[in-house]
């Protein structure tokens, strides 16, 4: 019985020993989880902080554009009311132009 005794108990911290080191390495893994999310989790914020400004900074640019654009078209309206610019088919035309060149230039670049 002694032998058996033994046995059993050895085994038994043979298996508590077991035991804890799984869980020493699954906290291990869990903290290097945490730490790599955590790192993820500062790069996206980064990100998104980044593209916020860029957004920010284009729809500003946009809106000096707009104002250039309406103050260009006074003045030319001024100096020569019947000047092509002043028909918005003929800038929409102008402008698709460049977007559509643009944007073409872009996605080959891209691709």
């Amino acid at each position: 019985m002694d032998s058996l005794q033994g046995l059993l108990i050895g085994e038994s911290l043979a298996t508590a020993r077991e035991r804890d080191t799984a869980q020493r390495a699954a906290r291990i893994a869990d903290d290097l989880h945490e730490a790599e999310l955590d790192g993820l989790v500062a790069k996206f914020a980064a990100w998104r902080q980044q593209m916020e400004e860029a957004l920010t900074d284009s729809r500003a640019n946009g809106s000096g554009v707009v104002a250039q654009r309406e103050a260009l078209l006074k003045e030319i309206a001024k100096i020569d009311p019947n000047n092509w610019l002043l028909n918005k088919p003929n800038r929409d035309r102008i402008y698709l132009n460049a977007y559509d060149q643009r944007a073409a230039e872009e996605r080959a670049n891209r691709d």
